[in-house]
């Protein structure tokens, strides 16, 4: 191994020590765990990789199943950071457990000269190797597609630091990877004959990125912008929401707001945008972006939407017959998921449910009514 590989790796470790022990200390949540973690994961990838040869066979077993969790929990992260109201589905933690078991488990027993090699080559390093650049692929996904429709400056600033450097850091980390993983099976079949990238610019590559953070957050205040402030409790009642602003919010402007999303019903509109939203205002898109993020407390501008949207919503299931779809297509839902999806993130229950709950409490109600002598 060559000093200056070594040597940039050491640099590329402190730094990822400094940003690891600052969230952990001054951060308290899970993401601030997650963030530690993650540097931990960057740290045994670079010891694992720069030194390797200095290394037992335990410590460098140990330090890979570190280094390859690396992309699992960045993908946490950004699901963490960027999604709002969301729960990781079943499927997702399925496909990180059969990761880990493949290579915790399936590696030591893997054994290249059986009759089947190259079908367990598959099953031990092929597939885990999909997985991990699919949620590689998948996180930086969960960055960009909330962009337009986030309301908080910092972490829109943050969507586009992560796209940048960790959409190029998981690129090569997870592609070099996979080409070394696979290089022998396909070389069997004369069908590549690819290089893994030099070592020396990983720990470059990681160290800048890591210098670059620490410098950037030890010029902002306390809430760093990779730390949005906790999630405000989502208000049930649009109206509730605009006469519990803050005294600083301008009245006419939030007036004119309720105007538009109660007796115009703008929210109708399929695809509204926050751009059309701020030109009904007549006022810069940024401005309104901060009012309804930090006067009417929404994250992101579909929160804001769904508020109205299935506010009307629960109460046409009530008060009508009419079908669910119809009402989906009626309050502003391109599709019948979406509404679906809206609203069991509200309620936890299908909107067919909710609208058979309605009637059997109804129901019980009118037939426990006293009757009047």
């Amino acid at each position: 191994m060559n000093g200056l590989s070594e040597s940039i790796a050491i640099l590329a470790i402190s730094q990822l020590m400094v940003l690891g022990l600052y969230f952990l200390i001054h951060h308290k949540g899970s993401l601030a765990r997650l963030m530690s973690l993650f540097c931990i994961c960057l740290i045994a990838y670079l010891l694992n990789r720069v030194f390797a040869d200095s290394q037992s066979p335990a410590v460098t077993f140990l330090l890979n199943r570190f280094a390859t969790m690396t992309p699992l929990v960045l993908w946490v992260i950004a699901f963490n950071l960027f999604v709002d109201s969301g729960r990781i589905h079943r499927r997702i933690w399925l496909a990180m457990v059969i990761f880990v078991v493949a290579r915790v488990i399936g590696i030591p027993l893997y054994d290249p000269a059986s009759p089947r090699s190259e079908f367990w080559f598959i099953v031990v390093y092929f597939i885990p190797q999909l997985i991990l650049l699919g949620f590689s692929i998948h996180a930086v996904y969960l960055a960009i597609k909330g962009y337009n429709q986030d309301l908080m400056e910092q972490r829109r600033r943050a969507r586009l630091l992560f796209v940048i450097s960790m959409g190029i850091l998981l690129s090569v980390l997870v592609g070099n990877g996979f080409f070394s993983f696979v290089d022998p099976f396909l070389d069997n079949f004369q069908l590549f004959d690819l290089s893994p990238i030099p070592i020396t610019v990983f720990p470059l590559y990681i160290f800048l990125i890591t210098l670059g953070f620490n410098l950037t957050i030890f010029h902002l205040r306390q809430d760093t912008f990779l730390l949005p402030p906790s999630e405000p409790e989502q208000n049930n009642n649009s109206s509730q929401a605009i006469d519990q602003s803050n005294r600083n919010a301008d009245p006419a402007v939030l007036a004119q707001i309720k105007k538009l999303m109660e007796e115009d019903q703008l929210y109708r509109k399929m695809g509204l945008t926050i751009t059309e939203l701020a030109e009904a205002l007549s006022m810069q898109e940024y401005l309104l972006r901060r009012l309804i993020n930090q006067q009417l407390n929404y994250r992101n501008f579909n929160q804001f939407l769904n508020n109205y949207r299935i506010n009307e919503a629960c109460k046409r299931l009530r008060d009508t017959r009419s079908p669910i779809s119809t009402i989906a297509l009626d309050v502003g839902y391109v599709s019948l998921s979406s509404f679906n999806k809206a609203f069991k993130d509200r309620y936890n229950i299908t909107p067919s449910d909710y609208r058979n709950t309605e009637r059997v409490d109804s129901t019980s109600s009118n037939t426990h009514e006293p009757i009047d002598s």
